[in-house]
């Protein structure tokens, strides 16, 4: 039963890795207009840590993640 949820997740990596990257170069933008960024970064990396652990989870379970 879990199979296809946890595939659903492995399709959502497609498009994680690159939003992730995307809104790391949107912070860049904001600190150079002097805005205050600490909590989106804090933000970034936790959404991070949570893409690590299901990484890891995802693939001791054999599934292959897009990079």
């Amino acid at each position: 039963m879990a199979e296809p949820v946890l595939e659903a997740i492995v399709e959502d990596f497609k498009t994680i890795t690159p939003e992730l990257k995307r809104a790391k170069e949107l912070i860049g933008v904001l600190k150079e207009a002097g805005e205050d960024t600490v909590k989106i970064e804090s933000d970034i990396r936790n959404l991070e840590i949570r893409k690590s652990k299901w990484e890891r989870v995802l693939a001791a379970r054999g599934y292959k993640i897009p990079k």
